[in-house]
């Protein structure tokens, strides 16, 4: 009887390997519902044992059954084609099998006297196949890590790592029992060693789904962050809009009194009052006019309001834009580009303690469009590695990161590259889409 359990166990166990071998290269379909997977899930663990069962001296049509009953459960489990769930479940049964032969082959050489499980060496070769799937967990962890990002690059490689060593022991612990205890005959000292080793496993199963819901909530936080952050952003243009267009209406609206006062002026020859007042008129004027026109108006509305921004900071805003009429990216990516980049210069200028220059570029040349920021910066609050951009704020996920990560998918998007350093205490972030 614990010999049926053992072996439901670690069928149960290579199946969940099995969902995580395909879940590194697919998405799962989000039609499905929580009681359809686990109903494939528990036909899948149905198919393995019963092939194990009928079929273990017809290793040609176990291996076909195999191949057919992981396809097909992982076709309607993942949105992938037929053909490729075929090739992933051949590799899985490839890479499963490699795995066992060399388990196999290290067990003769270092663990065991004997390489072959007959009723003398029994628990050794439940414990030996114990170690094949823990092996298995482990190589399909670091497949998932380097295949599927989406939610491993939330962790970082210092705490991947530190997950990675529970695995790792449970192997050694194994390794150790079958070392140490390969003449027990007492059943009491077996079932105890059979319960350690299916206990370890238990754990690391409990370990990792407890690991995967702490990374979903991370996820779905992350994501109501940059929803604020897009939201923010959406409010600043509109109001940004909003504002010029009340200015140009108050100007509309007093150009008419402007008229009517410097002909008064005229008609009573007054010449010299008449001078000053359209000196006062051009100042006013300069003050209310757009300072940069590229013909785009949510391009014209973000610039605008970010150079008077600048400005008021006692920040130095140089640009340079051409004619963006035809510019092809959607008005909200537009957003996130320019408000997240300009926002992040304008807060790295505040926090130098001398010279604060922003240099802006925004340009369509040769059917490629080129934005770059370039700003002075305080190596105190902002330092740069490889790609990654550290702030002094303890939150991995601060409203700077998240922006500029909202940038990176946008390139991604159209297909861009970009290029983002340090020099001379000057930060630059160059796109070419």
């Amino acid at each position: 009887m614990f010999e049926y359990i053992g072996s439901l166990f670690i069928v149960i166990f290579e199946t969940f390997c099995c969902n995580l071998f395909f879940q590194s290269f697919v998405y799962r379909r989000d039609k499905l519902k929580e009681w359809q997977k686990i109903t494939l899930f528990v036909v899948m663990v149905i198919c393995f044992f019963a092939s194990g069962l009928l079929l273990s001296s017809v290793q040609i049509i176990k291996l076909i059954v195999a191949i057919i009953s992981i396809s097909t459960i992982m076709f309607l489990t993942y949105q992938i084609s037929i053909w490729r769930s075929v090739i992933l479940a051949m590799l899985f049964l490839a890479m499963a099998w490699g795995i066992d032969y060399v388990v196999y082959v290290g067990n003769s050489h270092i663990l065991s006297q004997a390489g072959d499980v007959k009723s003398k060496y029994e628990m050794q070769g439940v414990l030996l196949i114990v170690i094949d799937k823990m092996v298995l967990f482990l190589i399909i962890l670091f497949i998932k890590r380097f295949f599927y990002r989406k939610k491993t690059e939330m962790l970082r490689d210092s705490e991947w790592l530190k997950f990675i060593v529970f695995p790792i022991f449970t192997i050694m612990v194994i390794a150790g029992m079958i070392a140490a205890f390969s003449d027990i005959d007492s059943p009491k000292q077996i079932g105890v060693a059979y319960m350690i080793a299916f206990g370890m496993i238990g754990m690391n199963l409990i370990v990792y789904v407890i690991l995967n819901s702490v990374i979903d909530n991370a996820i779905e936080q992350h994501e109501k962050e940059v929803l604020e952050i897009q939201v923010k952003n959406q409010l600043n243009l509109y109001d940004s809009i909003s504002k010029n267009y009340q200015r140009q209406k108050r100007i509309s609206h007093e150009f008419k009194n402007h008229i009517l006062c410097i002909s008064a002026l005229v008609d009573n020859h007054q010449y010299i009052d008449l001078e000053n007042y359209i000196n006062k008129m051009k100042d006013k004027i300069r003050s209310d006019e757009i300072c940069i026109d590229t013909n785009h108006v949510i391009v014209n509305s973000i610039l605008n309001e970010k150079y008077n921004e600048a400005t008021e900071k006692g920040i130095l805003f140089v640009v340079k834009v051409n004619d963006l009429k035809n510019l092809n990216i959607e008005n909200e990516d537009l957003v996130v580009l320019l408000a997240n980049l300009l926002n992040n210069a304008i807060e790295a200028c505040e926090k130098c303690d001398s010279k604060k220059i922003i240099m802006f570029r925004f340009t369509v040349e040769d059917n490629e469009t080129v934005l770059s920021v370039e700003n002075s910066y305080n190596k105190k609050y902002l330092s740069y590695r490889g790609k990654e951009i550290v702030t002094n704020k303890r939150d991995i996920f601060d409203e700077h990161g998240v922006g500029i990560k909202n940038v990176v998918s946008i390139i991604d998007k159209y297909n861009g590259t970009y290029t983002i350093g340090c020099e001379d205490n000057k930060f630059y972030f160059s796109i070419v889409l």
